[in-house]
This record gives structure tokens, C-alpha cells and sequence, in this order.
């Protein structure tokens, strides 16, 4: 997999996460590039990240350290985790 099809899952994952989340569809629809940051640019709560790491670990068939996984803050750093996790499968 290379890291723009990465990129692309990750943006359908985070995209469908949150209009399943977000039912409201009030909120303005927020493009999500390499530089997104999902807590600030998205609205993203620890919980909800809980919850996308789950969904990534389903998507990519990876096992994701939640904890490691929190402290990625870029769309770019995420990628770059689910990169090397697949690497080293």
C-alpha cells in the first residue's frame, strides 16, 4: 500500500466516523489534508480517537497502540504510524 492510498483510507474511515457520529449534518464539512489536525481542525475527543483507532485497526488490519496512537495529532503523523505498521507485518 502506498502512503496516498494510506491517506485516502484514513480520510474515508475519519470521514464516514464522524458522520456517523455527527448526525447533526450542521456542521460545515471540514477538508482533511496531510496537515489536518484532528483534534483542532476536526473537534476530535480523546474518546472519539478511541474510537477511530478502532475503526483503523478494522480498515488497515493492524494492531494500533492506543496509547502511541493518541499522541498523533496530524493526519501525516497517523499515516506515517499506519505506514510503518504495515511495514512490519
Amino acid at each position: 500500500m502506498s502512503e496516498k492510498e494510506a491517506f485516502l483510507k484514513l480520510v474515508e474511515t475519519i470521514e464516514k466516523f464522524l458522520q456517523l457520529s455527527r448526525v447533526t449534518g450542521a456542521e460545515k464539512k471540514q477538508e482533511i489534508t496531510m496537515d489536518t489536525d484532528i483534534y483542532e481542525d476536526l473537534g476530535i475527543d480523546s474518546l472519539e480517537a478511541m474510537d477511530i483507532v478502532g475503526e483503523i485497526e478494522n480498515v488497515f488490519g493492524i494492531t494500533v497502540e492506543a496509547q502511541e496512537m493518541l499522541t498523533k495529532k496530524k493526519i501525516s503523523d497517523i499515516v506515517t504510524y499506519i505506514m510503518q505498521s504495515n511495514s512490519s507485518n
